[in-house]
């Protein structure tokens, strides 16, 4: 009896309820009570745990708390999320992306034994996640100073025109306008 053949027996008891709820699973919170109650009938004989409180694989919690419709929606969650963070990530930023995807994919390979999205702890961990991975990115533009019409030195601000060589996000999503930042010349930042 070891902790593999437990997980096992709830592996062989998550497929009999998918198999036998796949459109709507059980319910939110149904897991447990009906695996106290369907346990033995699943395997023939005693569990080796009788009590057990979620079903050891995130997807199959995900199925059996939601059904199919939320499996459809975990995943698209998934797949919106990391094609964010691969689609919009700058080339400075792609440091600090890699980051956040390798959490993402940590989590999602420990879900394969374990569940995170129905748990107190793990799933405030795996929401924050994605929830960083969500929020909105600076605007970052790179590129050269070129020559304008020189009009901001008329009224006691002289600007810089910008050829925009490299952007985080779609540059139409800008304004008309002027705008302030700060500027990088030899390793020197500028306001």
């Amino acid at each position: 009896r070891s902790s593999s053949s437990v997980r096992l027996q709830v592996y062989k008891a998550d497929a009999a309820f998918v198999l036998n709820n796949p459109i709507l699973g059980l319910g939110l919170g149904q897991f447990q009570p009906r695996y106290d109650l369907e346990i033995r009938q699943i395997l023939g004989h005693e569990p080796y745990e009788y009590i057990m409180i979620h079903p050891h694989n995130t997807l199959i919690a995900v199925w059996l708390n939601l059904g199919i419709v939320g499996v459809i929606l975990f995943i698209g969650l998934i797949i919106f999320v990391f094609r964010k963070y691969i689609m919009t990530a700058s080339y400075s930023e792609k440091f600090y992306r890699l980051i956040g995807l390798s959490m993402l994919l940590v989590m999602l390979l420990h879900g394969i034994v374990d569940t995170y999205v129905f748990k107190n702890d793990l799933a405030m961990m795996f929401w924050l996640v994605i929830a960083l991975c969500m929020l909105p990115r600076k605007f970052v533009v790179e590129g050269l100073v070129v020559e304008g019409k020189k009009l901001g030195r008329t009224i006691g601000f002289p600007t810089a025109n910008l050829e925009i060589i490299n952007s985080n996000r779609d540059i139409r999503e800008l304004e008309y306008g002027v705008y302030g930042g700060r500027v990088t010349v030899d390793g020197k930042n500028y306001l």
